[in-house]
């Protein structure tokens, strides 16, 4: 009798807090969204016109709640049967855009960069100007206690 018992009465893992588990890491983790170029200017294209619909979405450091769910409304508007959403696809985009521009930038306030317009691209000087870049940039962070 005590061997039926056992069998039937094991503690479920899914459950407590001492598992290490909860259920959002149970899910399985969803493949990164690939835009396209026409799905991107379609993006900028509505970002602008809601932005530009009034004040209601400005805020002091960046949108108002909700901005990205109205964008989304457009989108779906602009491209029917579209699977991109509010978040995290047009959330993650707009942060994505933010650290490229953060980037160039950064590259075009330093000595030995400049900014093509023509072909929308940084020309930087010399080889030497980049390798030094990139070790700037790049270089693991030393701490000294």
């Amino acid at each position: 009798m005590d061997s039926q018992q056992s069998t039937q009465s094991k503690p479920s893992k899914a459950k407590g807090k001492g598992n290490g588990k909860d259920k959002a890491n149970e899910k399985e983790k969803q493949p990164r969204r690939l835009w396209t170029a026409r799905e991107e200017e379609g993006l900028l294209t509505c970002m602008l016109e809601e932005f530009n619909d009034g004040s209601k979405w400005r805020a002091e450091n960046g949108f108002k709640s909700g901005f990205f769910g109205a964008v989304e409304i457009l989108l779906h508007k602009m491209f029917p049967g579209t699977t991109i959403r509010a978040n995290p696809n047009i959330e993650s985009k707009v942060k994505n855009w933010k650290e490229k521009y953060g980037l160039l930038a950064d590259m075009r306030r330093l000595s030995g960069f400049s900014w093509n317009h023509d072909p929308h691209s940084i020309i930087v000087d010399s080889e030497d100007v980049w390798e030094d870049y990139v070790k700037v940039t790049y270089s693991p962070i030393l701490i000294w206690i």
